[in-house]
Parts: C-alpha cells; structure tokens; sequence
C-alpha cells in the first residue's frame, strides 16, 4: 500500500507534514492551495513534486510499502 507525505516549507521553523493514504484525498486538499494560481495545479505535485507558491515550497513524496 502506498502512501503520500505532505510537506509544507514556509521559512526555516515552520514546516507541516501530513500523510495521506491514497492520492484522491491528497488531491482534494491540495486544491486549496491552487485555487488562485494559474501557473500550478495539484498534478505539479502527484505522486512525486516540488513547487514554490507564494513563499513557501510544497512538495509530495510517494511512500511504496
């Protein structure tokens, strides 16, 4: 089963992580951070990404178990 790490870069102290178990859920919620970018979508960053937006980096790491 695969999973999907989440990370969330904005300065050097504040970094977020979350992990989701299949790339549906991973998509819905990374909606949210596009909503009003033209130049990214959440396939920039499924199944394996990096981008920068708006000062901070995103990136999405596949975990195959």
């Amino acid at each position: 089963m695969s999973k999907y790490v989440f990370i969330n870069v904005q300065g050097i102290h504040d970094v977020t992580t979350k992990v989701f178990d299949d790339d549906v859920k991973l998509y819905e919620y990374l909606k949210d951070f596009f909503e009003d970018d033209d130049e990214y979508t959440p396939d920039d960053l499924i199944p394996n990404g990096e981008v920068r937006l708006d000062n901070q980096t995103l990136k999405v790491v596949l975990i195959e178990e």
